[in-house]
């Protein structure tokens, strides 16, 4: 069908933090392949970049392990338009509106200028994310 509106577009992603534990002890060059520098100053605890409005209490690989699959969302739902890596996606304007439940949003950083709200919650091992474009 021409000229029809293109469908949104859902991407969905969920992670354990314990594997993020893992990956922070065991691969200390994790955070500079998968994470842009103001989300690694952020994770580390360096100090709150413009790109996130608060402080959110979470231990470093609760952070790496939000971040991460918030990206993953934002990916999913990009498929097809554009293929990023998640170094190519970074998530800002993070806020948590309720206890357990953040809204972030995410831009890819590649080729094409893409930007899409990301919704993130807290499951029992970790995080559940996801992304729908328009």
């Amino acid at each position: 069908m021409s000229g029809a509106p293109a469908a949104p577009r859902l991407g969905c992603d969920t992670e354990e933090s314990r594997r993020f534990r893992d990956l922070l002890a065991r691969r200390p060059g994790f955070l500079d392949r998968w994470f842009t520098q103001g989300e690694r100053r952020w994770i580390t605890g360096q100090g709150i970049q413009d790109l996130f409005a608060e402080e959110s209490g979470l231990d470093p690989a609760a952070r790496a392990c939000l971040l991460f699959c918030a990206k993953e969302a934002m990916i999913k739902a990009c498929w097809g338009e554009e293929h990023l890596l998640p170094s190519q996606v970074e998530v800002f304007a993070f806020h948590e509106v309720a206890p357990g439940a953040w809204t972030a949003s995410a831009r890819g950083l590649g080729a094409q200028p893409l930007k899409a709200p990301v919704d993130i919650e807290s499951c029992e091992e970790g995080f559940l994310a996801w992304c729908i474009r328009d």
